[in-house]
């Protein structure tokens, strides 16, 4: 064999070793994509198992999940981390949190604990420690800032001792209380304790049924309170196991173990009021602001709020789920109301802190993440954050604002089956099925601005002009579509659809000048705004028409039929462009992108919406997951975000690139009918059938800031135990930096 064909063999032979060199790479490559997507995955699966009962571990692995492979699983369970609004984790207190205070600048967090004689306070801002002071053997059960923030008020078990702290020195002046004659009877001492709010004046219940009110500057007793009827028997005592101030301190609400509730007047030392309740051991209360409403948490994990005029129970509410064994109950062991008094924070030994609308009874979320049941509660005076201690001496710093809407209008005349935003987001249009008027609302000023008197019963759609100055109604029982002028509330034209077909849909195209409507038996018509004249009829569905749109730019005409098919069309030429599946179902909505590039699609009955590529027709991905159905839709100005509406009051916000849930939005108590973004994208206005109109804050940060947000609040990275239980196999590294 020559030398030439023996350099060609070994060319050959040193190619064919390279090429299995490289298959081989690549192999190993893409088996570790396979593997890291697969970790990715369950790391997201077992985040999302776990957020609503340990949100710090769920949190945690949603980090490691998205730094393993930003897999679209991965991205959902990141930003469900990202939506617990834990601001600062604090540890490091001995014993249960038994008390938590607000300076009343809200810069400063005090926290007291049963079995720990230092009183430690937080700087709110950054979660870390500022100072302790050293309560010389004496625990700090309990915490009072006064109304100028200078003085702590402390409390030790049982009233036993007071401390008055000054809080630029740390200096102390100590005033000893006790009960006297109850020094050799252990069961007629202290109870339960309570400060006013300025820490003026102690509180403490007795085993023996007694109320003491004691003035912390003197260290005297300024009145004795007898709570409840005490029976001939001196065994037959009426234990006090519960008591709280009003905001001014003129009364005092003592709690039994057989529920009984008596409100003392503390000036005059008389009972205003008794309040009889269910035979349930009051284990909690707490006043609202106005003193109006006296929130009462039992030891079987019911809520009361009774109103302190009439003595009668408002609403009841359920805390927590209670198993089928009887005693299994959720105690309610600390209660909060905020500020302005529309919510209560309800903390129990689930380690579960609930937050209900004391308006309508409503639960509105859970906060879980303490490891231990929740001993304590307070709300800055800001109301912005809420202060959680627990039985391990744990406290939690949540942020209120997150996640959380604002009531921008709220009127009983609403009473609409049917809403439309103007594109600016300023007025909101209301119509409903009964024959009232079509009213326009007017969001800033919060009034009534014009009713049109649209003659039909049953409103069917309604658009308004890009320039808000027009709105279209239409009706579904055959009375035809009308253009109305929003400022005078008169009528501009009528459009004649011809021989009384239903309008199901009406849409406006960028420039104001053309309408279109949707209709049952003729399709899809083009009209002139201005003068109400048919310019085209756009021939081509086969099936009743129940929903049209145009996009941005108004090149692309949507229309959406019964039978579940989507038609897109060039309004310019009545070309038809594509014809897509769409739903499993009548195809109740359409909706363009901003960019023209998605299209929103939602069907009446199948609670998905499918988001489709308008240039290749293909589908995108198929947003599912509602307890109701998914009605009205929204895109972000810049087209990242889609915000959906449901039948059962929440908003759904998804990354509309990816199909990934970004966030999901509670407040409502009814059907979401209309929603509305802001122009920089970042907050989102909803209108629904509770008869409310809502402002949510909703940026949604990049995953960066999201994961560096998620481990400033914890504090901590996977533990050791933590770390083999769920990423056995992988070697130490950090998740989260400590």
């Amino acid at each position: 064999m020559s030398l030439s064909v023996l350099l060609v063999l070994a060319v050959i032979a040193g190619l064919v070793a390279w090429q299995q060199s490289q298959l081989s790479d690549q192999q190993k490559h893409d088996a570790d994509v396979a593997r890291k997507v697969a970790l990715s995955r369950q790391l997201a699966a077992q985040s999302s198992a776990l957020i609503g009962t340990n949100s710090d571990l769920a949190s945690l692995l949603a980090v490691q999940a998205y730094r393993t492979r930003p897999t679209s699983q991965a991205i959902e369970s990141l930003y469900a981390a990202a939506a617990v609004p834990l601001k600062h984790r604090l540890t490091g207190q001995r014993g249960a949190v038994s008390s938590v205070a607000f300076s009343p600048d809200g810069r400063t967090l005090a926290t007291g604990s049963t079995s720990d004689d230092q009183l430690w306070l937080w700087d709110t801002r950054t979660g870390r420690l500022g100072r302790t002071f050293n309560g010389q053997g004496e625990a700090a059960a309990l915490v009072a800032f006064s109304p100028n923030g200078q003085t702590l008020t402390t409390a030790g078990n049982f009233g036993h001792a007071v401390d008055l702290w000054n809080v630029t020195t740390g200096h102390t002046r100590i005033n000893a209380l006790a009960y006297p004659e109850a020094a050799d009877r252990e069961d007629q001492g202290a109870a339960t304790e309570a400060f006013t709010r300025d820490g003026r004046i102690l509180a403490v219940g007795g085993e023996d049924g007694t109320l003491r009110l004691w003035d912390t500057r003197t260290g005297r007793v300024r009145k004795t309170l007898a709570q409840g009827a005490h029976a001939a028997d001196s065994e037959a005592t009426v234990r006090v196991t519960s008591i709280a101030f009003s905001s001014d301190g003129d009364t005092l609400a003592g709690g039994e173990e057989k529920g009984t509730l008596q409100l003392w007047d503390t000036r005059t030392g008389r009972v205003r009021a008794t309040l009889t309740g269910d035979p349930v051991t009051v284990a909690s209360m707490a006043f609202t602001p106005d003193g109006r409403i006296l929130a009462v948490g039992g030891e079987d994990g019911t809520l009361q709020l009774w109103d302190t005029r009439t003595g009668r129970v408002r609403k009841t509410l359920a805390q927590g789920a209670h198993a089928a064994d009887s005693e299994a109950t959720v105690r309610v062991t600390s209660i909060a109301f905020s500020p302005d008094g529309h919510t209560l924070a309800a903390g129990s030994e689930d380690r579960t802190v609930r937050l209900w609308d004391t308006d309508t009874g409503r639960l509105r979320r859970s906060l879980a993440g303490h490891a231990h049941g929740v001993r304590s509660l307070a709300f800055s005076p800001d109301g912005r954050t809420l202060a959680s201690g627990d039985d391990d001496g744990s406290v939690r710093l949540w942020d209120m604002t997150l996640g959380a809407s604002e009531s921008v209008l709220a009127d009983p005349r609403m009473q609409a089956d049917l809403m439309a935003f103007s594109p600016d987001g300023r007025t909101l249009a209301t119509a409903n099925h009964r024959g009232h008027p079509v009213q326009v609302w007017d969001i800033a000023a919060r009034r009534l601005r014009a009713s049109l008197a649209v003659p039909t019963s049953e409103a069917g759609s309604m658009a308004f002009s890009p320039d808000a100055g027009a709105l279209a109604t239409a009706s579904i029982s055959g009375l035809g579509a009308y253009l109305w002028d929003t400022r005078t509330g008169r009528l501009r034209v009528r459009l004649d659809v011809g021989a009384a077909p239903a309008v199901n849909s009406v849409a406006f195209s960028p420039d104001g000048r053309t309408m279109a409507t949707a209709t049952t038996a003729i399709g899809v018509q083009l009209w002139n705004a201005a003068t109400g004249g048919l310019r085209r009829n756009v021939e081509g569905d086969t099936a009743a028409v129940t929903s049209v749109a145009f996009s941005a730019d108004g090149r692309m005409l949507a229309t959406g039929s019964e039978d579940g098919t989507v038609q897109l069309w060039d309004p310019g030429t009545h070309r038809h462009l594509k014809t897509l599946p769409g739903n499993s179902s009548a195809v109740t909505t359409v909706t363009f992108s901003p960019d023209g590039r998605t299209l929103a699609t939602g069907g009446v009955k199948d609670r998905t919406v499918q988001l489709w590529d308008t240039a290749s027709g293909y589908s995108r991905a198929s947003l599912a997951g509602y307890s109701g159905e998914a009605g009205s839709v929204a895109f972000t100005p810049d087209s990242r975000v889609l915000a959906i509406g449901a039948t059962d009051g929440t908003v759904r916000l998804w990354d509309a690139a990816t199909g990934s849930a970004l966030a999901t939005l509670t407040g409502h108590t009814n059907t979401v009918l209309a929603l509305a973004f802001s122009s920089d994208g970042h907050t989102l206005l909803t209108a629904g059938a509770d008869q409310t109109v809502r402002l949510w804050n909703i940026a949604v940060p990049p995953p960066s800031t999201a994961i560096s947000r998620i481990c400033r609040a914890l504090g901590r990275d996977l533990t050791a135990h933590e770390r083999s239980t769920y990423l056995p196999d992988r070697p130490p590294h950090t998740t989260c930096p400590a």
